[in-house]
């Protein structure tokens, strides 16, 4: 993934949202265990049920652009009877978002497929980071002016 970032931006960027969650790191040897334990309050994704459910299996985890991104390569069933297999690329902010990947009906058919689209795909970080600050933001004061009423209802 092409970041569209320097690396002081993204040092700048990480040294910013720090406070806010924890920067993705290696965790485990293990692309399951490292991928649950990075997303784990975060996202369901990498669940036990989930990849149960889904018939999924994780073949890779990592975090990059300074942990402030966390990739997962995952093997999936394209249809009920796990006769069809896909690989998909997925990509995680800290928050638990996820901001980039394929939908099952583009799901590629080996992992070197995924990976090149993975590999073209451009992402513009700053951006991300900056609307997903704004929309925490407005979630916040949105949660302060409903507990503001109720406190002054009660009184």
């Amino acid at each position: 993934m092409k970041i569209n970032a320097s690396p002081e931006a993204l040092t700048k960027i990480a040294s910013t949202v720090r406070p806010l969650a924890p920067l993705f790191e290696c965790k485990s040897c293990d692309p399951k265990h490292n991928a649950q334990r990075n997303l784990e309050g975060r996202s369901y994704f990498v669940a036990d049920e989930n990849l149960r459910f889904h018939k999924s299996k994780v073949l890779s985890s990592r975090a990059f652009a300074n942990g402030l991104l966390f990739k997962v390569t995952e093997s999936s069933s394209l249809d009920w009877r796990n006769t069809k297999r896909g690989v998909r690329v997925h990509v995680f902010d800290i928050f638990g978002t996820h901001v980039w990947g394929p939908d099952l009906e583009n799901a590629k058919p080996r992992r070197e497929q995924a990976d090149r689209l993975f590999d073209e795909a451009e992402f513009d970080i700053a951006a991300h980071y900056k609307a997903a600050l704004e929309s925490k933001l407005y979630w916040i004061k949105d949660s302060e002016e409903k507990t503001q009423a109720a406190l002054s209802a009660i009184a």
